[in-house]
């Protein structure tokens, strides 16, 4: 007869509920390895960033401002009245986060391009609207010759 065959009922339970209790613990030894691996990894890509912001932030900074000018990505400003009437231009991205997503997205949509025209492909240019909202299968956006700005009319958030 077998092992199992002389073991109790409540043995066998024992038994099992062990043996989970020993996959538990492996697994979440090795979810505590994966997640040394990863907090080490994010370390030393902010280390990186770090490293590239004492070193080479100048020249960084400085090649990003050029692709911004190439590729025509503006700095998004709203105008704001102060208390004694003057008009300042502020920031709506200080830290310039999105500015900097769409300047990936331009180079990715760049290199994209390219990777299809060395194949042989032609890829159609989607129009892309002030907005930034681009056109699918070159459809006209409702209502893009009535759109203007609010501020070309007048509009005032004072009433004057």
């Amino acid at each position: 007869m077998t092992d199992n065959m002389t073991m109790t009922r409540r043995e066998r339970r024992v038994q099992r509920l062990a043996d989970l209790v020993a996959e538990r613990k492996a697994f979440e030894a090795e979810l505590a390895a994966k997640k040394a691996a990863i907090e080490a990894e994010e370390r030393a890509d902010a280390k990186a960033v770090k490293d590239a912001l004492k070193y080479a932030g100048e020249a960084r900074c400085a090649a990003v401002e050029e692709l911004y000018e190439l590729f025509g990505i503006t700095e998004e400003v709203t105008e704001r009245m102060t208390k004694d009437g003057t008009v300042r231009r502020v920031r709506k991205d200080r830290g310039e986060a999105k500015r900097a997503a769409r300047l990936v997205e331009a180079v990715v949509a760049l290199k994209a391009r390219g990777a299809a025209s060395e194949a042989g492909i032609e890829q159609a240019e989607e129009p892309v609207l002030e907005d930034g909202e681009t056109v699918a299968y070159g459809a006209i956006h409702e209502g893009d010759e009535e759109r203007e700005d609010a501020h070309e009319r007048g509009f005032s958030v004072y009433g004057a």
